[in-house]
């Protein structure tokens, strides 16, 4: 292949694209599209925030107790005391664990489930006039 043939291959012919392709209905599509995303992050980010608050709240709390936990096992004055409170820290620790995880997934479902339809929504009026005539 000569050097002039080659540099030809990577040129883009414009007139031969727009003929193919309605270049105003693209840019309301990618416009529209952008808007979307653009929502989707603000609502991401929102969501983003408050999972995060709430995690850092809850190891803080737990944190806290597990922290506290040596100290209540020094005060013990038996074995059977000692036992006692460590299989309820324990006991409590996975309980708060289970509640916080259905609590961050109860966060995330509301993201994902107005994600789909703002996409959809924006996207509708402007994919039929983007198609090749």
């Amino acid at each position: 292949m000569s050097k002039r043939s080659v540099k030809r291959a990577f040129q883009l012919d414009l007139s031969e694209l727009e003929a193919t392709v309605n270049i105003d209905a693209t840019t309301r599509m990618a416009h529209s599209a952008l808007t979307a995303l653009a929502e989707f992050n603000g609502q991401f980010f929102e969501r983003a925030v408050a999972f995060n608050t709430e995690w850092t709240q809850f190891l803080t709390r737990r944190f806290n107790e597990d922290v506290a936990l040596p100290q209540r096992l020094t005060e013990c004055t038996s074995a059977e005391e000692a036992q006692e409170i460590y299989v309820d820290s324990w006991t409590k620790a996975l309980r708060e664990y289970q509640e916080e995880f259905c609590r961050l997934a109860q966060l995330g479902q509301p993201a994902t489930r107005e994600a789909v339809p703002n996409v959809q929504k924006q996207a509708k009026p402007t994919t039929h006039e983007t198609r090749v005539h």
